[in-house]
């Protein structure tokens, strides 16, 4: 698995084995990114449910700001963090240990995103609780764009408190939702 664009194109991650993780494969990546182009410039990107970090990680090769990963798994944080030192990144990226079900984590009060990435589990509901969360938007700048992963045919929604459905793609048993903030 390889970082597919920008300045650290063709680096090597190296994902934890085992169970849970279902990296985002390479075509879908591309494809989000390309639908980003420019938008990641710069971003302050949360990658939330990061598992192998392939979306934060693609993120900073593409020249965004910062990104903190959040996952429960030890293992998939520990690659991560090994990633950044590897790849001098380490002031661009932090992990941040968290179970998602409990909602957003704490720590992150008062930081604002500009970039959302939502990978959870497939067929669980927690990508359409996370939408609905009320302090979802006080973690959001005003043109912030949040980018759901889920199985095909899901059924997310068109619309929350402060975002709204701009465009859903289908790549195999990929679905990707692309949401905007509207202040």
């Amino acid at each position: 698995m390889k970082i597919v664009g920008g300045l650290l194109k063709g680096r090597h991650l190296n994902p934890p084995a085992g169970k849970g993780i279902r990296p985002t494969p390479q075509i879908v990546r591309e494809a989000i990114f390309d639908i980003l182009g420019d938008f990641v410039e710069g971003a302050n990107v949360l990658d939330l449910f990061a598992g192998t970090g392939a979306l934060g990680l693609e993120a900073l090769s593409r020249g965004a700001s910062f990104c903190l990963f959040v996952d429960i798994s030890y293992k998939a944080l520990r690659s991560i963090r090994a990633f950044l030192d590897r790849n001098q990144l380490t002031d661009r990226g932090m992990v941040l240990r968290w179970d998602l079900r409990k909602g957003l984590p704490g720590e992150i009060k008062g930081s604002v995103f500009s970039l959302v990435f939502m990978d959870p589990p497939y067929d669980s509901q927690l990508a359409v609780e996370l939408l609905k969360f009320p302090h979802l938007s006080s973690l959001l700048t005003q043109d912030a764009k949040i980018i759901v992963e889920s199985r095909k045919g899901s059924v997310l929604p068109e619309k929350g408190l402060s975002i709204a459905l701009e465009k859903n793609r289908v790549y195999g048993d990929t679905m990707i939702s692309i949401y905007s903030h509207r202040a």
